[in-house]
């Protein structure tokens, strides 16, 4: 492999991690209150087998919670909330 192979390899992969990271910062903007899919998918526009990957994997890092209602509805974990909270806290005392 040469090194523009590298390069051009290493551009289309931080090309696919900024719109995973994208996707999923739109969806947990969104979750600021709970939600049902269909809801999300209005808000967010991302198409229904994209949105339901990121939900999962969303769920899998115990970011969001699904209730058990029907229609279900996902929301903002309290372990998110304390890590928005922290880093918002970092930046306004700057430590």
């Amino acid at each position: 492999m040469k090194n523009g192979d590298i390069e051009e390899t290493y551009i289309f992969l931080k090309g696919l991690t900024e719109q995973l990271y994208m996707r999923r910062r739109i969806i947990l903007e969104s979750l600021a209150t709970q939600k049902t899919f269909n809801q999300l998918k209005e808000e967010t526009g991302i198409s229904v087998g994209s949105l339901h990957h990121h939900l999962q994997e969303l769920l899998k890092a115990n970011f969001i919670y699904k209730t058990d209602e029907r229609p279900a509805k996902y929301g903002r974990t309290g372990f998110l909330e304390y890590l928005i909270y922290t880093i918002h806290l970092i930046r306004v005392t700057g430590e």
